[in-house]
């Protein structure tokens, strides 16, 4: 289990291909850190790969009631292409009052080549930008 990182939960930023990220636990409170007031934490950072990998069964959760101000929270933040890469089964979700956070930040068409399926988004304000 991953409890409050900083910006981080888990960073993809060399190339992974042939990894497996599976059966993770990630959780973030808003409010955890001085300056959450101006962070966006990401729960999973995928970069460029140069054949596929595999996200698979983590969940990630931001758990507190109420982050402060200007917190921000997303699932994935994919900057890069993975091609074949495989995002299944996934949670995503926010444990605020309302709904909170995005599951997929993701640029252009970096999803193209990759399949991904069977995710679920839960209490977020949306599930991609």
């Amino acid at each position: 289990m991953i409890t409050n990182a900083r910006r981080v939960g888990i960073a993809l930023d060399d190339d992974w291909a042939g990894s497996k990220v599976v059966n993770n636990s990630i959780t973030r409170a808003g409010g955890a850190w001085p300056g959450d007031s101006t962070t966006q934490f990401v729960g999973i950072h995928e970069g460029a790969a140069t054949g596929p990998g595999t996200i698979e069964s983590n969940t990630i959760v931001q758990t507190a009631p109420a982050p402060p101000k200007g917190f921000g929270f997303c699932g994935f933040n994919i900057t890069a292409s993975a091609p074949h890469s495989v995002m299944r089964l996934n949670v995503v979700r926010s444990s605020t009052a309302t709904r909170f956070g995005t599951g997929i930040i993701s640029e252009g068409t970096r999803l193209n080549q990759s399949t991904f399926e069977q995710n679920r988004f839960e209490n977020l304000a949306r599930e991609s930008n």
